[in-house]
């Protein structure tokens, strides 16, 4: 499992040399305190994901932010639509100058969904509610996403 930290603005070309299997999660950081319905989360996670194809997707992520944050005019399509309206619509409180993403490579295809899965149920049960970019919960329960990461040996903390 091989772990890459990138500032928002970074290139991902360094990183992908270095990426053998195509697939893992990532994890969109404000890095300053986020108020939640639960409490305030610390790190300000702003979106948990994940991808088959880990370059595409988080070049999209980056696209999506970069050309919606900082852009008083009307939504900027590209890279992940759904993710660019939801950028566009809380910019005001968004710092590109501050976000960073953490991407790591997992093992098999299969264990992204359960990765995902529990990162998500994980902050729904610190902070009662989705990180403020993402739309939807992942692919399985919190304690079947725990098992099968306890069983692979897999260590992802956000």
């Amino acid at each position: 499992m091989k772990i890459f930290h990138l500032n928002i603005n970074d290139s991902l070309l360094q990183s992908v040399k270095e990426i053998s299997k195509p697939w893992g999660c990532y994890v969109l950081y404000q890095n300053t305190p986020i108020s939640r319905l639960g409490g305030t989360d610390a790190k300000g996670i702003l979106y948990i994901g994940k991808a088959d194809n880990l370059y595409n997707r988080v070049a999209s992520l980056q696209k999506s932010v970069l050309k919606n944050c900082n852009n008083n005019d009307k939504v900027k399509m590209g890279g992940h639509q759904s993710l660019s309206k939801k950028v566009f619509r809380i910019q005001r409180f968004l710092d590109v100058s501050k976000m960073t993403i953490k991407i790591v490579v997992l093992p098999t295809y299969e264990s992204i969904l359960y990765t995902e899965s529990y990162l998500l149920e994980d902050y729904v049960n610190q902070f009662g509610e989705l990180p403020p970019l993402n739309g939807q919960y992942g692919n399985y329960e919190f304690n079947d996403a725990k098992q099968y990461l306890e069983m692979n040996n897999i260590k992802f903390e956000v």
